[in-house]
């Protein structure tokens, strides 16, 4: 979702790949070591699409793809903020983080079966004796999420965002509870930031792209949409997407452009085959 997710690189996730479209977007990688997102990535990661109860979905909301970036720079703590895994700048003993992380990998297991209940208690505990854990308030807000409980995902992300503000998978995570909610301007405002922190994630920005779409800011959305392609441009619906919006905006031979490329990656599209049909009348007429 968003440029701006953006998506310049921005989203992606979550957990997860925000697309919420695509479950082959889910990837493990290391948080400071430690499973951050493996388990979200593929649970909370396919939120967007099949897993949310379809009461709440709504047609933005399952197009999001939360795309865990795998570089090891992404999940790193900056100086001073505590990402739950550095007694150093975490003010706890390393016994006692020993004894958090141990929980907390409990949480993520249980997660990753679906025992949503049983894995929300091993992160509270892993909170009960180290309150300054990021990583086990995110994975609260996973946990509300998967429940379909929004609000309590809101509050246990920017609890985590409020103890280490360098992480863009909690911001993207933030960005798709909002979308989910409606709210477009604080989801805008999270994938913006997701995409700053994540600057090489291509589904942070087509995640960005969607929300300016959707607020009709569509110089924005075009802007995210490009970042998206420059830094995956094998994605068909990033070309889709953005001539969408480049139709939308009037830019005809651009629009057609990027029907072309989405139906090179896909000949057997008859969405973009009407399109392209469409638009080349538009341009003949015009000339005429």
């Amino acid at each position: 979702l968003l440029l701006g997710m953006l998506t310049p690189a921005v989203l992606s996730p979550l957990p997860c790949r925000l697309s919420f479209l695509s479950r082959g977007l889910s990837n493990q990688h290391s948080f400071n070591n430690m499973r951050h997102t493996s388990l979200h990535a593929r649970k909370a990661g396919n939120l967007g699409a099949e897993n949310w109860p379809s009461k709440r979905r709504s047609s933005l909301a399952t197009l999001l793809v939360l795309f865990l970036a795998q570089s090891s720079n992404v999940a790193v703590a900056q100086e001073g903020s505590c990402s739950g895994d550095n007694p150093a700048t975490c003010d706890i003993d390393a016994d006692t983080l020993g004894s958090a992380k141990a929980l907390y990998q409990k949480g993520l297991g249980l997660l990753d079966e679906g025992n949503f209940a049983a894995a929300q208690r091993e992160f509270e505990e892993a909170i009960s004796i180290h309150p300054k854990y990021a990583d086990a308030y995110y994975q609260l807000g996973v946990v509300r999420a998967q429940q379909n409980d929004l609000r309590g995902c809101e509050k246990w992300v920017q609890k985590a965002i409020e103890i280490n503000p360098n992480i863009g998978q909690f911001y993207s995570m933030l960005g798709i509870c909002s979308v989910q909610q409606n709210k477009l301007a604080a989801a805008e405002m999270a994938f913006r930031k997701a995409s700053e922190l994540l600057p090489e994630d291509p589904y942070t920005f087509f995640n960005l792209g969607m929300v300016l779409e959707k607020r009709q800011n569509f110089e924005g959305a075009e802007y995210a949409y490009l970042n998206a392609i420059n830094l995956r441009s094998g994605d068909k619906r990033f070309h889709i997407k953005l001539a969408k919006v480049l139709e939308e905006e009037g830019k005809l031979k651009r629009s057609l452009i990027y029907y072309e490329n989405a139906l090179k990656f896909d000949p057997s599209d008859a969405d973009a085959k009407r399109s392209i049909a469409s638009i080349q009348l538009r341009i003949s007429a015009a000339s005429s």
